[in-house]
Protein backbone atom coordinates (compact mmCIF):
# COMPACT_ATOMS: atom_id res chain seq x y z
CA UNK A 1 0.00 0.00 0.00
CA UNK A 2 1.33 3.40 -0.92
CA UNK A 3 2.60 5.82 2.25
CA UNK A 4 -0.66 7.37 3.74
CA UNK A 5 -1.21 10.47 5.86
CA UNK A 6 -3.65 9.87 8.85
CA UNK A 7 -5.91 12.82 9.59
CA UNK A 8 -6.68 13.30 13.51
CA UNK A 9 -9.45 16.49 14.08
CA UNK A 10 -9.06 16.97 17.50
CA UNK A 11 -12.58 16.50 19.82
CA UNK A 12 -11.74 16.29 23.45
CA UNK A 13 -14.37 13.97 25.42
CA UNK A 14 -13.67 16.62 28.54
CA UNK A 15 -11.92 19.77 28.44
CA UNK A 16 -7.89 19.83 29.98
CA UNK A 17 -7.78 17.92 33.12
CA UNK A 18 -7.12 20.40 36.70
CA UNK A 19 -3.61 21.35 36.74
CA UNK A 20 -2.30 24.41 36.30
CA UNK A 21 -4.44 28.02 36.72
CA UNK A 22 -3.45 31.70 36.74
CA UNK A 23 -5.62 33.41 39.20
CA UNK A 24 -6.69 36.92 39.06
CA UNK A 25 -8.02 39.04 42.06
CA UNK A 26 -11.22 40.80 40.87
CA UNK A 27 -12.38 42.61 43.80
CA UNK A 28 -10.71 41.93 47.72
CA UNK A 29 -11.69 43.17 51.48
CA UNK A 30 -9.45 42.51 54.07
CA UNK A 31 -12.07 40.46 56.15
CA UNK A 32 -12.40 36.59 56.54
CA UNK A 33 -14.86 35.03 54.09
CA UNK A 34 -18.41 34.77 55.96
CA UNK A 35 -17.33 38.64 56.72
CA UNK A 36 -17.27 39.56 53.17
CA UNK A 37 -19.76 41.80 52.02
CA UNK A 38 -19.66 40.17 47.98
CA UNK A 39 -21.78 37.41 46.46
CA UNK A 40 -20.26 34.42 44.78
CA UNK A 41 -19.10 35.46 41.51
CA UNK A 42 -21.61 34.43 38.31
CA UNK A 43 -19.38 33.55 34.99
CA UNK A 44 -21.09 33.71 31.40
CA UNK A 45 -19.25 31.84 28.35
CA UNK A 46 -17.16 35.00 27.73
CA UNK A 47 -15.08 34.97 30.58
CA UNK A 48 -17.08 38.10 32.19
CA UNK A 49 -17.67 38.00 35.60
CA UNK A 50 -20.54 39.79 37.51
CA UNK A 51 -20.77 40.07 41.24
CA UNK A 52 -22.35 42.65 44.03
CA UNK A 53 -20.82 43.87 46.68
CA UNK A 54 -21.10 46.68 49.44
CA UNK A 55 -19.07 49.23 48.79
CA UNK A 56 -18.26 52.69 50.98
CA UNK A 57 -19.78 55.81 49.80
CA UNK A 58 -17.37 58.23 51.05
CA UNK A 59 -19.33 60.84 49.61
CA UNK A 60 -22.37 60.45 51.08
CA UNK A 61 -20.69 58.40 54.25
CA UNK A 62 -23.09 54.87 53.74
CA UNK A 63 -22.55 52.02 51.68
CA UNK A 64 -24.14 50.97 49.03
CA UNK A 65 -24.77 48.02 47.47
CA UNK A 66 -23.40 48.04 43.73
CA UNK A 67 -23.81 45.18 41.07
CA UNK A 68 -20.33 44.92 39.18
CA UNK A 69 -19.37 43.33 35.81
CA UNK A 70 -15.65 42.49 34.91
CA UNK A 71 -14.24 41.51 31.71
CA UNK A 72 -10.82 43.31 31.98
CA UNK A 73 -8.59 44.59 34.69
CA UNK A 74 -10.78 45.43 36.71
CA UNK A 75 -14.76 45.58 37.67
CA UNK A 76 -17.06 48.01 35.92
CA UNK A 77 -20.35 49.41 38.33
CA UNK A 78 -23.48 48.29 36.68
CA UNK A 79 -25.94 49.12 38.70
CA UNK A 80 -25.80 50.96 42.32
CA UNK A 81 -28.58 48.71 44.40
CA UNK A 82 -29.27 51.06 46.68
CA UNK A 83 -29.99 53.96 45.36
CA UNK A 84 -32.79 52.29 42.96
CA UNK A 85 -34.09 50.17 45.27
CA UNK A 86 -33.21 51.50 48.57
CA UNK A 87 -31.22 49.97 51.25
CA UNK A 88 -31.21 46.28 51.43
CA UNK A 89 -28.62 43.46 50.56
CA UNK A 90 -27.90 41.25 47.90
CA UNK A 91 -27.48 37.21 47.41
CA UNK A 92 -27.44 36.28 44.44
CA UNK A 93 -26.09 37.42 40.85
CA UNK A 94 -26.27 35.61 37.71
CA UNK A 95 -24.98 36.76 34.14
CA UNK A 96 -25.72 35.25 31.41
CA UNK A 97 -23.69 35.37 27.74
CA UNK A 98 -25.59 38.34 26.68
CA UNK A 99 -23.91 40.24 29.18
CA UNK A 100 -27.57 40.80 31.00
CA UNK A 101 -27.38 40.26 34.70
CA UNK A 102 -30.01 39.24 37.31
CA UNK A 103 -29.84 39.78 41.23
CA UNK A 104 -31.82 39.04 44.06
CA UNK A 105 -32.41 41.81 46.43
CA UNK A 106 -34.01 42.61 49.88
CA UNK A 107 -34.84 45.80 50.61
CA UNK A 108 -36.23 45.72 54.35
CA UNK A 109 -39.19 43.21 54.04
CA UNK A 110 -39.30 43.16 50.27
CA UNK A 111 -37.49 40.64 48.19
CA UNK A 112 -37.20 41.30 44.17
CA UNK A 113 -35.56 39.64 41.56
CA UNK A 114 -34.33 42.43 38.90
CA UNK A 115 -33.07 42.09 35.74
CA UNK A 116 -30.58 44.66 34.55
CA UNK A 117 -29.43 44.97 31.45
CA UNK A 118 -25.95 45.49 29.50
CA UNK A 119 -26.45 49.59 29.51
CA UNK A 120 -27.96 49.58 33.05
CA UNK A 121 -31.30 50.01 32.78
CA UNK A 122 -33.42 47.73 34.83
CA UNK A 123 -36.60 45.96 35.63
CA UNK A 124 -38.11 44.23 38.61
CA UNK A 125 -39.52 41.09 37.35
CA UNK A 126 -40.92 39.71 40.60
CA UNK A 127 -41.40 40.61 44.38
CA UNK A 128 -42.51 39.25 47.55
CA UNK A 129 -43.91 40.93 50.91
CA UNK A 130 -44.20 38.61 53.85
CA UNK A 131 -47.01 40.98 54.73
CA UNK A 132 -49.27 39.31 51.78
CA UNK A 133 -48.85 42.83 49.31
CA UNK A 134 -48.02 40.69 46.52
CA UNK A 135 -48.55 37.28 44.96
CA UNK A 136 -45.52 36.15 46.61
CA UNK A 137 -44.82 35.65 50.26
CA UNK A 138 -41.12 35.35 49.77
CA UNK A 139 -38.33 34.30 47.51
CA UNK A 140 -35.63 32.22 47.51
CA UNK A 141 -32.47 33.76 46.77
CA UNK A 142 -30.23 31.25 44.53
CA UNK A 143 -31.31 32.30 40.95
CA UNK A 144 -30.66 30.71 37.96
CA UNK A 145 -30.78 32.55 34.14
CA UNK A 146 -30.21 31.30 30.91
CA UNK A 147 -29.56 33.45 27.16
CA UNK A 148 -32.88 34.59 26.72
CA UNK A 149 -33.02 36.59 29.81
CA UNK A 150 -35.78 33.79 31.40
CA UNK A 151 -35.01 33.92 34.88
CA UNK A 152 -35.94 30.34 37.48
CA UNK A 153 -36.76 30.90 40.89
CA UNK A 154 -38.28 29.09 43.70
CA UNK A 155 -41.18 31.05 45.96
CA UNK A 156 -43.61 30.72 48.63
CA UNK A 157 -46.89 31.20 47.22
CA UNK A 158 -49.89 33.45 49.61
CA UNK A 159 -50.85 29.95 50.71
CA UNK A 160 -47.85 29.10 51.91
CA UNK A 161 -47.12 26.25 49.24
CA UNK A 162 -43.93 26.44 47.04
CA UNK A 163 -43.05 26.88 43.24
CA UNK A 164 -40.84 26.69 40.76
CA UNK A 165 -41.40 29.71 38.16
CA UNK A 166 -39.97 30.74 35.10
CA UNK A 167 -39.78 34.31 35.01
CA UNK A 168 -40.01 35.71 31.44
CA UNK A 169 -41.02 39.13 30.07
CA UNK A 170 -44.88 38.13 29.01
CA UNK A 171 -44.98 37.14 33.12
CA UNK A 172 -45.10 34.22 35.45
CA UNK A 173 -44.86 30.33 34.43
CA UNK A 174 -44.86 28.17 37.10
CA UNK A 175 -43.20 25.01 36.39
CA UNK A 176 -44.08 22.77 39.61
CA UNK A 177 -46.20 22.94 43.02
CA UNK A 178 -45.39 21.56 45.87
CA UNK A 179 -48.39 19.28 47.48
CA UNK A 180 -49.06 16.14 49.55
CA UNK A 181 -47.08 14.19 46.73
CA UNK A 182 -43.99 16.95 46.02
CA UNK A 183 -42.62 17.87 48.43
CA UNK A 184 -39.07 20.00 50.06
CA UNK A 185 -38.78 21.82 46.45
CA UNK A 186 -35.30 23.00 45.88
CA UNK A 187 -34.16 25.77 44.06
CA UNK A 188 -34.08 25.57 40.36
CA UNK A 189 -31.42 26.48 37.15
CA UNK A 190 -32.57 27.18 34.22
CA UNK A 191 -31.03 26.33 30.53
CA UNK A 192 -30.97 27.84 27.26
CA UNK A 193 -34.01 25.95 26.04
CA UNK A 194 -36.10 27.09 29.12
CA UNK A 195 -36.13 23.84 30.50
CA UNK A 196 -36.13 23.70 34.63
CA UNK A 197 -34.67 21.37 36.49
CA UNK A 198 -35.21 20.91 40.64
CA UNK A 199 -35.17 18.14 42.77
CA UNK A 200 -37.77 17.14 45.35
CA UNK A 201 -39.13 14.21 46.83
CA UNK A 202 -42.89 12.50 47.05
CA UNK A 203 -43.46 12.19 50.39
CA UNK A 204 -41.15 13.76 53.48
CA UNK A 205 -38.49 11.50 54.39
CA UNK A 206 -38.37 9.86 50.94
CA UNK A 207 -35.92 9.28 48.15
CA UNK A 208 -35.14 12.38 46.15
CA UNK A 209 -35.24 13.03 42.82
CA UNK A 210 -34.36 15.36 40.08
CA UNK A 211 -37.34 16.44 37.80
CA UNK A 212 -37.02 19.01 34.63
CA UNK A 213 -40.08 20.83 32.99
CA UNK A 214 -41.17 23.89 30.87
CA UNK A 215 -44.59 24.59 31.97
CA UNK A 216 -46.04 21.52 30.69
CA UNK A 217 -45.87 17.51 32.75
CA UNK A 218 -42.98 17.13 34.65
CA UNK A 219 -39.93 14.99 33.59
CA UNK A 220 -38.60 12.56 36.21
CA UNK A 221 -34.88 12.64 35.08
CA UNK A 222 -34.03 10.48 38.30
CA UNK A 223 -31.40 9.88 41.15
CA UNK A 224 -29.11 7.48 42.37
CA UNK A 225 -29.95 4.78 44.77
CA UNK A 226 -29.92 5.40 47.56
CA UNK A 227 -30.39 9.35 47.53
CA UNK A 228 -32.14 10.50 50.64
CA UNK A 229 -31.93 14.06 50.85
CA UNK A 230 -32.61 16.54 50.67
CA UNK A 231 -30.11 18.45 49.06
CA UNK A 232 -28.84 22.47 50.05
CA UNK A 233 -28.17 23.23 46.34
CA UNK A 234 -29.60 23.79 43.30
CA UNK A 235 -28.86 20.93 40.91
CA UNK A 236 -27.29 22.28 37.67
CA UNK A 237 -28.84 21.99 34.48
CA UNK A 238 -26.78 22.53 31.14
CA UNK A 239 -27.95 22.98 27.19
CA UNK A 240 -27.40 19.29 26.37
CA UNK A 241 -30.21 18.58 29.43
CA UNK A 242 -27.69 17.32 32.02
CA UNK A 243 -28.49 17.66 35.35
CA UNK A 244 -25.69 17.61 37.99
CA UNK A 245 -27.40 17.05 41.67
CA UNK A 246 -26.90 15.62 44.91
CA UNK A 247 -28.22 13.75 47.88
CA UNK A 248 -27.87 16.25 50.52
CA UNK A 249 -24.04 14.51 50.50
CA UNK A 250 -21.95 12.56 47.88
CA UNK A 251 -22.49 10.97 45.36
CA UNK A 252 -22.50 13.85 42.54
CA UNK A 253 -24.15 12.49 39.98
CA UNK A 254 -25.67 13.41 36.65
CA UNK A 255 -29.24 12.39 35.61
CA UNK A 256 -30.84 12.41 32.18
CA UNK A 257 -34.09 10.91 31.23
CA UNK A 258 -33.74 8.20 33.98
CA UNK A 259 -30.71 7.34 33.30
CA UNK A 260 -27.59 8.14 36.26
CA UNK A 261 -23.80 8.45 36.37
CA UNK A 262 -21.78 9.35 39.09
CA UNK A 263 -19.40 12.08 39.00
CA UNK A 264 -18.03 12.13 42.30
CA UNK A 265 -18.87 9.24 45.14
CA UNK A 266 -17.46 10.68 47.86
CA UNK A 267 -14.99 7.59 49.23
CA UNK A 268 -12.33 8.24 46.61
CA UNK A 269 -10.41 10.30 49.13
CA UNK A 270 -11.30 11.77 52.68
CA UNK A 271 -11.25 15.65 50.94
CA UNK A 272 -14.78 14.50 49.19
CA UNK A 273 -16.33 13.52 52.11
CA UNK A 274 -18.50 16.73 52.56
CA UNK A 275 -19.92 19.06 49.49
CA UNK A 276 -19.11 22.23 51.17
CA UNK A 277 -20.55 25.03 48.61
CA UNK A 278 -22.93 25.10 45.34
CA UNK A 279 -21.29 23.08 42.48
CA UNK A 280 -21.72 24.00 38.54
CA UNK A 281 -21.71 22.43 35.11
CA UNK A 282 -20.42 24.05 31.88
CA UNK A 283 -22.20 22.81 28.66
CA UNK A 284 -19.45 20.17 27.86
CA UNK A 285 -20.44 18.09 31.37
CA UNK A 286 -17.14 19.33 32.98
CA UNK A 287 -18.29 19.91 36.79
CA UNK A 288 -16.95 22.07 39.23
CA UNK A 289 -17.97 21.85 43.31
CA UNK A 290 -16.49 22.18 46.09
CA UNK A 291 -15.89 19.38 49.03
CA UNK A 292 -14.19 18.87 52.08
CA UNK A 293 -13.17 17.04 55.07
CA UNK A 294 -15.40 15.52 57.63
CA UNK A 295 -13.62 16.05 60.28
CA UNK A 296 -11.91 19.22 59.76
CA UNK A 297 -14.16 21.53 58.07
CA UNK A 298 -12.13 24.07 57.92
CA UNK A 299 -10.06 22.11 54.72
CA UNK A 300 -11.71 22.46 51.57
CA UNK A 301 -10.86 21.97 47.96
CA UNK A 302 -12.32 23.29 44.52
CA UNK A 303 -12.47 20.23 41.65
CA UNK A 304 -13.17 19.91 38.44
CA UNK A 305 -12.77 15.91 38.67
CA UNK A 306 -12.59 13.20 41.48
CA UNK A 307 -8.74 12.97 41.56
CA UNK A 308 -7.66 14.00 44.75
CA UNK A 309 -4.16 15.47 43.27
CA UNK A 310 -6.39 17.08 40.37
CA UNK A 311 -7.60 20.18 42.28
CA UNK A 312 -7.85 23.73 41.16
CA UNK A 313 -7.01 25.18 44.71
CA UNK A 314 -6.55 23.79 48.24
CA UNK A 315 -7.00 24.87 51.54
CA UNK A 316 -2.97 25.30 52.39
CA UNK A 317 -2.08 26.46 49.09
CA UNK A 318 -0.44 29.88 48.39
CA UNK A 319 -2.46 31.86 46.20
CA UNK A 320 -2.26 36.02 46.18
CA UNK A 321 0.81 35.45 48.63
CA UNK A 322 -1.13 34.00 51.57
CA UNK A 323 -2.25 30.42 52.21
CA UNK A 324 -5.57 29.76 51.26
CA UNK A 325 -8.42 29.32 54.16
CA UNK A 326 -11.75 28.82 52.69
CA UNK A 327 -13.77 28.70 49.46
CA UNK A 328 -17.29 29.32 47.86
CA UNK A 329 -18.67 28.92 44.75
CA UNK A 330 -21.89 29.81 43.05
CA UNK A 331 -23.84 27.35 40.63
CA UNK A 332 -23.11 29.28 37.53
CA UNK A 333 -19.45 29.42 38.07
CA UNK A 334 -17.70 27.36 34.66
CA UNK A 335 -17.75 28.08 31.26
CA UNK A 336 -16.81 25.94 28.35
CA UNK A 337 -13.53 27.24 28.25
CA UNK A 338 -12.84 26.27 31.78
CA UNK A 339 -12.90 29.31 33.70
CA UNK A 340 -13.84 29.22 36.94
CA UNK A 341 -15.22 32.29 39.15
CA UNK A 342 -15.48 31.32 43.00
CA UNK A 343 -14.90 33.35 46.22
CA UNK A 344 -11.44 32.77 48.43
CA UNK A 345 -10.30 33.67 51.06
CA UNK A 346 -6.31 34.04 52.02
CA UNK A 347 -4.99 34.29 54.99
CA UNK A 348 -6.05 34.27 58.67
CA UNK A 349 -6.99 36.91 62.08
CA UNK A 350 -6.00 40.08 61.15
CA UNK A 351 -4.03 39.18 57.65
CA UNK A 352 -7.42 37.64 56.24
CA UNK A 353 -7.90 38.91 52.52
CA UNK A 354 -11.12 37.91 50.38
CA UNK A 355 -11.27 37.87 46.75
CA UNK A 356 -13.65 37.52 43.89
CA UNK A 357 -11.43 35.10 41.88
CA UNK A 358 -10.99 34.26 37.98
CA UNK A 359 -9.43 31.13 37.32
CA UNK A 360 -7.85 30.78 33.81
CA UNK A 361 -6.88 26.83 32.98
CA UNK A 362 -2.86 27.38 32.11
CA UNK A 363 -1.36 25.90 29.13
CA UNK A 364 0.73 22.73 30.11
CA UNK A 365 3.04 21.26 27.47
CA UNK A 366 1.03 16.92 27.59
CA UNK A 367 2.48 13.62 25.89
CA UNK A 368 -0.65 11.84 23.88
CA UNK A 369 -0.04 8.48 23.26
CA UNK A 370 -2.20 7.13 20.39
CA UNK A 371 -2.87 3.47 20.14
CA UNK A 372 -1.64 1.48 17.05
CA UNK A 373 -3.94 1.20 14.00
CA UNK A 374 -4.49 -1.93 11.65
CA UNK A 375 -6.90 -2.80 9.06
CA UNK A 376 -7.14 0.35 7.84
CA UNK A 377 -7.18 1.55 4.25
CA UNK A 378 -7.03 4.87 2.44
CA UNK A 379 -10.49 6.31 1.04
CA UNK A 380 -12.74 4.75 4.07
CA UNK A 381 -14.51 7.15 5.93
CA UNK A 382 -13.95 8.98 9.16
CA UNK A 383 -13.15 6.62 12.12
CA UNK A 384 -12.76 6.80 15.68
CA UNK A 385 -9.42 6.88 17.43
CA UNK A 386 -9.09 6.96 21.24
CA UNK A 387 -5.99 8.33 23.23
CA UNK A 388 -4.94 9.18 26.65
CA UNK A 389 -2.87 12.52 27.18
CA UNK A 390 0.24 12.64 30.18
CA UNK A 391 -2.42 14.13 32.24
CA UNK A 392 -4.52 10.71 32.50
CA UNK A 393 -7.25 12.72 29.96
CA UNK A 394 -8.88 10.34 28.14
CA UNK A 395 -9.44 11.86 24.12
CA UNK A 396 -11.48 10.80 21.28
CA UNK A 397 -10.58 11.71 17.60
CA UNK A 398 -12.00 11.31 14.20
CA UNK A 399 -9.45 10.44 12.22
CA UNK A 400 -9.29 9.74 8.08
CA UNK A 401 -6.14 8.07 6.36
CA UNK A 402 -5.16 9.73 2.58
CA UNK A 403 -1.93 9.35 0.95
CA UNK A 404 0.75 11.89 0.96
CA UNK A 405 3.74 12.95 -0.40
CA UNK A 406 2.21 15.56 -3.33
CA UNK A 407 2.87 19.71 -2.30
CA UNK A 408 0.46 21.96 -1.90
CA UNK A 409 -2.74 19.40 -1.18
CA UNK A 410 -5.94 20.56 -0.71
CA UNK A 411 -8.03 18.39 1.80
CA UNK A 412 -11.84 18.26 2.70
CA UNK A 413 -12.66 15.86 6.26
CA UNK A 414 -16.32 14.51 5.40
CA UNK A 415 -18.70 15.63 8.82
CA UNK A 416 -16.65 18.62 9.96
CA UNK A 417 -16.60 22.61 9.73
CA UNK A 418 -12.97 22.32 9.48
CA UNK A 419 -10.57 22.51 6.16
CA UNK A 420 -6.99 21.72 5.90
CA UNK A 421 -5.64 23.32 2.92
CA UNK A 422 -2.11 24.36 1.15
CA UNK A 423 -0.33 21.15 3.27
CA UNK A 424 3.26 22.05 2.01
CA UNK A 425 4.62 18.29 2.66
CA UNK A 426 8.20 18.12 2.45
CA UNK A 427 9.31 14.59 4.51
CA UNK A 428 12.40 14.28 5.94
CA UNK A 429 13.43 18.09 6.02
CA UNK A 430 13.54 19.98 9.11
CA UNK A 431 10.61 22.39 8.40
CA UNK A 432 6.72 22.02 7.71
CA UNK A 433 4.97 24.96 6.24
CA UNK A 434 0.90 24.59 7.61
CA UNK A 435 -1.97 26.80 6.59
CA UNK A 436 -5.21 25.53 8.76
CA UNK A 437 -8.41 27.92 7.79
CA UNK A 438 -10.40 28.32 10.95
CA UNK A 439 -6.94 28.54 13.17
CA UNK A 440 -6.27 25.10 13.79
CA UNK A 441 -2.77 23.23 15.11
CA UNK A 442 -1.88 20.55 12.79
CA UNK A 443 0.47 18.07 14.18
CA UNK A 444 2.50 15.52 12.29
CA UNK A 445 4.56 12.57 14.13
CA UNK A 446 5.27 9.84 11.55
CA UNK A 447 4.73 6.46 12.68
CA UNK A 448 5.64 4.10 10.43
CA UNK A 449 3.85 4.44 6.66
CA UNK A 450 0.77 6.27 8.91
CA UNK A 451 1.50 10.26 9.98
CA UNK A 452 -1.12 11.90 12.50
CA UNK A 453 -1.99 14.70 12.44
CA UNK A 454 -3.89 17.07 15.06
CA UNK A 455 -6.24 20.07 15.44
CA UNK A 456 -5.46 22.43 18.23
CA UNK A 457 -6.36 25.92 18.66
CA UNK A 458 -3.10 28.35 16.69
CA UNK A 459 -2.84 31.17 14.30
CA UNK A 460 -4.02 30.55 10.37
CA UNK A 461 -0.27 30.22 9.28
CA UNK A 462 1.86 28.09 11.80
CA UNK A 463 4.90 27.36 11.07
CA UNK A 464 6.54 24.27 12.99
CA UNK A 465 10.51 23.02 13.30
CA UNK A 466 10.57 18.89 13.77
CA UNK A 467 13.97 18.37 16.02
CA UNK A 468 14.57 15.17 15.86
CA UNK A 469 15.23 13.37 18.93
CA UNK A 470 16.58 9.52 18.08
CA UNK A 471 15.91 7.84 14.61
CA UNK A 472 14.84 4.19 15.43
CA UNK A 473 14.73 1.33 12.47
CA UNK A 474 15.03 4.54 10.55
CA UNK A 475 11.61 5.86 10.47
CA UNK A 476 10.52 9.13 12.71
CA UNK A 477 9.14 8.06 15.87
CA UNK A 478 10.54 10.48 18.35
CA UNK A 479 10.50 13.37 16.80
CA UNK A 480 9.80 16.28 19.10
CA UNK A 481 7.31 19.20 17.86
CA UNK A 482 7.84 22.51 19.28
CA UNK A 483 4.85 25.16 18.85
CA UNK A 484 5.41 28.61 18.52
CA UNK A 485 4.09 29.48 21.34
CA UNK A 486 6.56 27.39 23.45
CA UNK A 487 4.26 24.39 24.14
CA UNK A 488 5.31 21.07 22.94
CA UNK A 489 4.08 17.71 22.04
CA UNK A 490 5.16 14.19 21.16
Amino acid sequence: MAAAALLVLLSVTRSAAAGAFEFRSIHSSPTSLPAFAATPPSLNGAGTVAFAALMLDAAANRSVWIVFKANGLGPVPLLDLTDALGPGSASSVVINDAGVVAVHYAAGPVASIVRINVDGTFAVMASADPLGAGPYLALAAALSMNAAGQVAALVTNGDSTSSVVRFEDSGAVEIARSAATLVNLSTPTINDAGVVAFTAQLAPGGPLHVYSGSGGPLTDEGAVDPCPGPSAFSPVINSSGFVLSDCGLPPLFLARGGTTGIVLLGSEDPIFARLASSYSLNNQGRPAFVTGLAAAPAAAGLFVGNNPLGAVVRTGDVVFGLAVEDLRMGSRAINDAGQIAFLLQAGAGDGAMSHVVLATPGRLPQTIDFPPLANRTVGEPPFDVTATASSGLPLTFAALLHHHGLARRQRDVPGRSRRLADVHHRARQPDHHVRVAGGSYVRRSAVRDLRHGLLGPAGDLCRRRLVRARRERGDHRGRRLVHGDGRSGR
